[in-house]
């Protein structure tokens, strides 16, 4: 079973606020705390001030990372996308793709997970670790990839007739120990990103992504969540933007989208480029 609460709330002057939760069984939401957030981030990003788009400091929160994540299944984590040399990990299995403080496994079993224990060709679902302390150490199978590897099935097959190949859809990014306070704490001029949207893919290989922000960004000044301001629109590789995290939130927070639920944490990057201010 599933169950999934997801809201936005808007304003009166166009801004607005989103949160969202999603469990196993209902009695594992707080709706009102989901309504609650969206509510308070809604009220804090009224009358947004100017910004330059530009690289800066970012903490992004978990329904950003969720993005980032979903799109690396996409482009990344892909056993076809690596075997036909179209993957970020083509050609860099074993090296350094990220900051070692950054894991990302896909693991159908873990705490809080939603999932079957079997996939759409009826292989069991086994973890693979996908980067684990920054470097490319996996990819997701279905049975063709597998029997082109040599390797068992890791059960992320897709229904029949599937042109796409296997997809992780029970991605986790490891926590870290910090609070979001403690990693807005580090940054002395940046931004906080509640989430974004209308992503695509810029060069799937590079894992460069576009897209804009949304629902509440806030300039963060000396430490401090400050003003909000208008949303931009970003074009950044992912795993040029994980080499630069340097912090990982302790809590971790499930979030969905049709490609599936993944749970993830607030997360801290030193750089990330933002191209254009959004007319939205």
């Amino acid at each position: 079973t599933r169950a999934a609460v997801t809201t936005v709330v808007m304003g009166s002057g166009g801004e607005s606020g989103h949160s969202e939760d999603a469990a196993i069984g209902l009695g594992g939401l707080d709706p009102a705390g989901v309504g609650e957030e969206a509510a308070e981030t809604c009220a804090r990003a009224a009358d947004p001030g100017d910004v330059e788009p530009g690289v800066e400091e970012v903490v992004l929160g978990p329904s950003a990372v969720m993005t980032l994540m979903e799109w690396l299944a996409l482009t990344a984590f892909s056993a076809k996308a690596q075997q036909e040399g179209r993957s970020a990990f083509s050609e860099r299995m074993g090296e350094a793709v990220a900051s070692d403080v950054v894991t990302i496994a896909d693991d159908p079993l873990a705490d809080g997970v939603i999932g079957l224990p079997f996939d759409d060709e009826g292989s069991p679902c086994t973890r693979v670790d996908l980067v684990t302390e920054g470097v490319a150490t996996g990819v997701v199978h279905d049975r063709v990839t597998a029997a082109a590897a040599g390797v068992p099935p890791t059960g992320h097959g897709l229904p029949a007739p599937n042109p796409w190949g296997p997809l992780a859809r029970h991605l986790v990014l490891e926590p870290g120990g910090a609070s979001p306070e403690e990693l807005v704490a580090g940054v002395d001029r940046g931004l906080y990103v509640t989430r974004f949207w209308y992503t695509r893919a810029v060069n799937p290989k590079q894992t460069r992504v576009t897209g804009m922000t949304r629902d509440g960004t806030f300039r963060i000044e000396g430490g401090r969540l400050g003003p909000p301001v208008r949303n931009l629109r970003y074009n950044e590789s992912i795993l040029e933007a994980l080499a630069s995290c340097d912090g990982v939130g302790a809590a971790l927070r499930t979030c969905s989208d049709e490609l599936g639920d993944t749970r993830v944490p607030t997360i801290r990057l030193r750089r990330f480029s933002f191209t254009a201010v959004s007319d939205h």
